[in-house]
């Protein structure tokens, strides 16, 4: 008896116990507390059946060396570590260079702000810009998620790609056939070369696979050689030959080949079609010519299903899922084709859908699905005949035409009728942006990006709702880069200053506040640009989050002095914007300062603006009931500009309103001691009887001042008590001024 060979032992590996797939993902400079957060985030966590391990990297060039080893799924990198000017960035190298090229790549902005636009995101491969401290838990997991699907997917189509090239060696011609008459030709041609067949006997018929609903689909001719080439396109039925019919009709409804004496008849199918081939021969083929023709007409139904699998891909790819029309990638592959042709007489128009979020929020994501869905099937009907159409946004449109198609007052009079969104009728309204195509070389990105340009106009346009791109709107863009650019250096090396305004009680004439104006020096005595200019394009760049605790802090450190050396004053005033209102910690940092600094309660002074409360009223009346709590007062600035609410008025925890200068312009300098200033007295009876304390902005006259107290408002604040100065010169002034008499 034979001894068995004693083999070494293995461990017995259960079913459950057999490790997971592991998709890498790799943050580049990130504090290591949050790279080990997402890490634990993930630890239970599975997508698609692989597990996630976090690889973090704190420097590029560790990155980089990380790369050479393996390949991730998804990078989330620190947008600190990218220059928005440099098209080497650490993306682009990452993909090219280490030819990571399905890889997803992610950036995540620690400092808030805006995000950078579309266009540059899609030059840049950047699937996702993300702010952190918008980021919770949920949408990290959300985040990744998403990114490692479409890694996912774009594995599987490189794959599928791939396989079908080995699927189809002997006839990788039909790879290039993209519809199904090219098919069909393709086999035809390869049947002929590859088995030596007579050209003159070879028919290919179609039709859509049979369903119950679709039972009788008739089959069509979708190639054909010598005498039969002028049926292509017609159905069987107009073939003269009767017995070639019944072949193709006994071959499909039987699903299998038939090898005939006078001619072989071959079947092949996918998920969507079937058909057949007819091969005029003398003779039934040998055993082994039948087994040949078998294979191919396996090869032609696994071809014919892949090709159906890659073009329903590239569908996806190439167009919206909702609305079915092109997507953004489409319409610049689009853009770019017209560009080549240059002609001027092109138009590129983009449609922004105003409000389109809070219609979505208000009614739900349905009924903005219907919306969107209405407004493509209404540009279809009255555009689509002479228009490109796509959807390369969440609410905007992408239309390309000629000028006398596509043109503000066409688009009027498409989407001016009423949409019906459910039991709503819906009047939308919109923006566009247009841009003729100019003569000279250009890419369909820089049409995109001047489009958005003039879109961008047209927002910001009262008058009308469009606007044609026009070359000087481009340097306004770069003028605007370079304010802000010497704004945040100057900033950052302390070239900015506050300046201080007082205020007076216009009963008494005491000096009772000061309000804290921010100015941009220049080292000439004069100034470099106007807070007008500045302030909102720190609010755009998201620099007015570090200029604005700055302010607060240097406000706090002034009144501290002043109480020091004496001065009574019972406030100091500070403006605060909407990106300030929206940062995370600011009820934190005004905490601190008034602590620190020991300010008595309703010292500090948050004034904020009609707009403000109006865009964000839950935030608002949240932060500012909290800060009430915390003994700090809040003011409503240029009151009587916007549009409040008074319900949502009512619902403030303010304390004051601050009178616009304009309503303070209506006392007549000459009469003024007998007008009675309708809209300022209208403004400070509400105020008065909300129990508000009321100031006036923008007092230049006595005559104004005299009105003013008289018609019961409390406080006056303008050049005819005093000008904004920096601290030393309020000083003086303050020390020359305890009270004033007028």
């Amino acid at each position: 008896m034979t001894t068995p060979t004693t083999q070494p032992s293995r461990p017995h590996l259960m079913l459950h116990e057999r490790p997971k797939p592991v998709w890498p993902i790799m943050m580049v400079g990130f504090d290591p507390d949050l790279c080990t957060h997402i890490a634990h985030l993930f630890s239970d966590y599975a997508i698609s059946g692989h597990v996630i391990k976090v690889m973090p990297c704190h420097t590029p060039e560790k990155a980089l060396q990380q790369l050479l080893e393996r390949r991730y799924a998804l990078v989330i990198i620190n947008a600190g570590l990218l220059d928005l000017n440099d098209p080497d960035n650490l993306v682009r190298v990452m993909r090219e260079d280490f030819q990571q090229y399905h890889t997803r790549y992610i950036v995540v902005d620690s400092e808030p702000g805006e995000t950078p636009m579309a266009e540059w995101l899609l030059e840049m491969h950047i699937q996702d810009y993300r702010h952190l401290q918008h980021i919770n838990d949920n949408d990290w997991l959300m985040i990744v998620t998403q990114a490692c699907q479409n890694y996912q997917l774009s594995m599987a189509n490189n794959r599928q790609e791939r396989g079908l090239e080995k699927v189809i060696s002997a006839t990788t011609d039909l790879l290039n056939k993209t519809s199904l008459r090219h098919f069909a030709e393709g086999i035809l041609d390869q049947l002929s070369a590859s088995l030596g067949l007579d050209e003159d006997g070879l028919i290919c018929v179609q039709r859509r696979v049979r369903t119950p609903s679709s039972p009788c689909s008739p089959l069509y001719i979708t190639a054909a050689t010598g005498q039969h080439a002028s049926l292509i396109g017609e159905p069987l039925s107009q073939l003269a030959a009767l017995d070639i019919q019944s072949a193709f009709e006994t071959c499909i409804e039987q699903q299998g080949p038939i090898f005939d004496t006078h001619y072989t008849a071959l079947y092949y199918n996918n998920s969507h079609w079937e058909g057949a081939i007819y091969i005029d021969c003398e003779c039934c083929p040998s055993d082994d010519y039948q087994q040949l023709l078998e294979i191919f007409a396996s090869n032609i139904s696994q071809c014919n299903e892949l090709i159906s699998k890659v073009n329903k891909l590239s569908f996806i790819a190439y167009h919206d899922t909702l609305t079915k029309v092109p997507n953004r990638t489409r319409f610049l592959l689009e853009l770019d084709q017209r560009a080549k042709t240059q002609d001027v007489n092109t138009v590129i128009a983009l449609i922004d859908l105003s409000h389109f979020a809070d219609l979505n929020e208000g009614l739900g994501v349905e009924t903005g699905n219907r919306l969107l869905i209405n407004v493509t099937e209404r540009l279809q009907s009255y555009l689509g005949d002479t228009c490109y159409i796509a959807r390369i946004g969440a609410d905007v449109f992408g239309l390309i035409g000629q000028q006398q198609d596509l043109n503000p007052d066409s688009i009027r009079a498409t989407l001016s009728t009423p949409f019906d969104v459910g039991e709503l009728s819906y009047s939308m309204r919109y923006n566009v942006g247009l841009c003729r195509l100019l003569a000279g070389e250009m890419t369909g990105l820089t049409l995109l990006k001047r489009s958005y340009i003039a879109l961008a106009r047209a927002k910001r346009n009262s008058a009308r709702n469009y606007e044609f791109f026009l070359e000087e709107m481009e340097f306004d863009n770069r003028w605007r880069t370079d304010i802000i650019n010497q704004l945040k250096n100057d900033f950052y090396e302390g070239h900015l200053s506050l300046w201080y305004q007082p205020q007076i009680n216009l009963k008494t004439g005491a000096v009772c506040g000061i309000e804290a104006l921010v100015r941009w020096p220049d080292s000439a005595g004069g100034f470099i640009q106007p807070p007008s200019i500045f302030i909102p394009l720190a609010e755009y760049s998201g620099l007015i989050i570090d200029i604005g605790d700055w302010i607060l802090e240097e406000a706090c450190r002034t009144f501290d002095k002043l109480k020091r050396q004496q001065h009574t004053l019972q406030s100091v005033c500070v403006n605060i914007g909407i990106p300030q209102f929206k940062q995370f910690n600011l009820i934190k940092t005004i905490q601190r300062l008034t602590q620190e600094y020991k300010l008595p309660a309703g010292t500090l002074v948050i004034e904020v603006t009609e707009q403000l409360a109006m865009h964000d009223p839950q935030l608002v009346i949240e932060n500012l009931h909290t800060l009430q709590k915390l003994g700090v007062h809040a003011a409503i600035d240029d009151f009587g500009t916007g549009y409040s609410s008074l319900n949502t008025l009512r619902h403030l925890a303010i304390d004051r309103l601050k009178i616009d200068t304009q309503f303070i312009h209506e006392i007549s300098h000459s009469n003024a001691e007998h007008a009675r200033p309708p809209f300022a007295e209208t403004l400070i009876s509400l105020g008065q009887k909300l129990g508000l304390k009321l100031v006036a902005e923008g007092v230049e006259t006595q005559a104004q001042a005299n009105t003013l107290r008289q018609i019961g408002c409390h406080q006056g604040q303008g050049f005819f008590f005093a000008k904004p100065m920096p601290f030393d010169e309020l000083l003086d002034w303050l020390n020359d001024n305890p009270s004033l008499s007028f």
